[in-house]
C-alpha cells in the first residue's frame, strides 16, 4: 500500500483552499460579533445558535446545522482570548493540513472529502442528538480537522514535527496524542456530542484513507485491520490467477499471462501520457490516481519515476 516515511514537499495553498479559509473565519468573527445584537435588539437566537448543530435547532427544522457548523466557533463570553487562540489555531491547521493534502490527492479530491467528512460527521450526531435527546451543542471544525490528520498521518506517518516548536514528536504519534486527548478531556467532561463528532470524523477519515486512497495506517500493528476493511468492502482482489465468477464445483483457474502481457502494453501508453503532461503543466497536475499508478508501475519496472 502508500505511505510516505519522509517530509513531504513544499506546498502551494490554492485560491479554493483560501476561500474556505477565508469563510470559515469571516462567518466565525461574524457570528459572535452579530449575536448579541440580534439578542439584545431584535430578541432572537442570533448566527451562533443558527448555524451550531444542536438538538433545539434540529427540532426547529434547521436542517442546514450538520454543515454550518464547521464554519463557527463556539464563543459564549464573546471575542476572548480562548476565542481567538481557537479560531487562529483551527485556521492555521486548516491551512496546513488543507495544503498538503490537496497537493498530493488533488484539489477536488481534497475537498469533496473535507465536505462529505463534515457532513457525515454532522448528520451522524444529529441523529444521536435527536434519538438519545443529547443536550449541548457542536460548533466548531476541530472533528473535520481530527478527520484531515488522520489522513495526513496515513500520508506521512513517520515524517517529524516540532510539538510546541521543541519537542520533534513523529506524525502518526501527533495524531493519536490529538485523537486520545480530546476524547479523554471530552468525555470527562460529559461532552458527549464532541466525543461522538471525534470519533465519527476519525473513522470517516480512516475508511477514506484505507479504501479511496489505498493507504495503510500509520501504525503496523493495525494492518491486519486494513486488509480486512478492504476484504470486507470487496476492495481486495487475488493475485497470480483469476477464480471465474461461475458457479462451479471446483473452480476454474485461468491463466493471467495475456492480461498481464496486456496490462504492460496498457502501463506503457499511460507512462507516455503522463510524461507529457508534466512536461507540460507540471507534476502538480497529476491526480492522486495518476501519481498512485506511476507508483505501482515503477515498482514492476526498472524505471524510476519521482512523483
Amino acid at each position: 500500500m502508500n505511505s510516505y516515511s519522509g517530509n513531504f514537499q513544499a506546498f502551494n495553498t490554492s485560491k479554493k483552499l483560501k476561500i474556505l479559509i477565508a469563510i470559515t473565519a469571516a462567518i466565525s468573527l461574524l457570528s459572535v460579533l452579530f449575536t448579541p445584537l440580534f439578542q439584545k435588539y431584535l430578541e432572537l437566537p442570533g448566527p451562533q445558535y443558527w448555524l451550531s448543530l444542536s438538538g433545539h435547532g434540529l427540532l426547529d427544522f434547521m436542517l442546514w446545522q450538520p454543515l454550518s457548523y464547521i464554519f463557527i466557533q463556539k464563543a459564549p463570553l464573546g471575542i476572548d482570548l480562548n476565542f481567538i487562540i481557537h479560531l487562529a489555531f483551527n485556521t492555521y491547521l486548516l491551512w496546513v493540513l488543507g495544503s498538503s493534502i490537496s497537493s498530493e490527492i488533488g484539489e477536488t479530491a481534497f475537498f469533496k472529502f473535507y465536505l462529505t467528512l463534515s457532513i457525515l460527521t454532522g448528520c451522524l450526531v444529529s441523529l444521536c442528538i435527536v434519538g438519545f435527546g443529547l443536550g449541548g451543542s457542536l460548533a466548531s471544525n476541530t472533528s473535520s480537522l481530527i478527520g484531515l490528520l488522520i489522513i495526513w498521518s496515513m500520508l506521512y506517518p513517520e515524517m517529524e514535527v516540532l510539538l510546541f516548536l521543541t519537542f520533534p514528536v513523529k506524525v502518526k504519534y501527533l495524531a493519536s496524542i490529538w485523537l486520545g486527548a480530546s476524547l479523554l478531556i471530552n468525555l470527562s467532561s460529559g461532552n458527549l456530542i464532541h466525543v461522538l463528532a471525534y470519533s465519527f470524523a476519525s473513522l470517516g477519515a480512516y475508511g477514506f484513507g484505507v479504501l479511496s486512497l489505498n493507504l495503510d495506517s500509520p501504525f503496523n500493528s493495525f494492518h491486519p485491520v486494513d486488509r480486512l476493511v478492504r476484504k470486507l468492502s470487496n476492495l481486495s482482489a487475488p493475485s497470480g490467477q483469476y477464480t471465474s465468477p461461475h458457479h462451479s464445483n471446483e473452480p476454474k483457474i485461468v491463466s493471467l499471462e495475456p492480461q498481464l502481457e496486456e496490462e504492460k502494453e496498457l502501463d506503457d501508453i499511460f507512462i507516455d501520457r503522463m510524461l507529457a503532461k508534466i512536461s507540460k503543466e507540471g507534476k502538480g497536475a497529476l491526480s492522486w490516481e495518476e501519481r498512485t499508478r506511476l507508483r505501482r508501475i515503477s515498482k514492476k519496472s526498472p524505471k524510476n519515476f519521482d512523483i
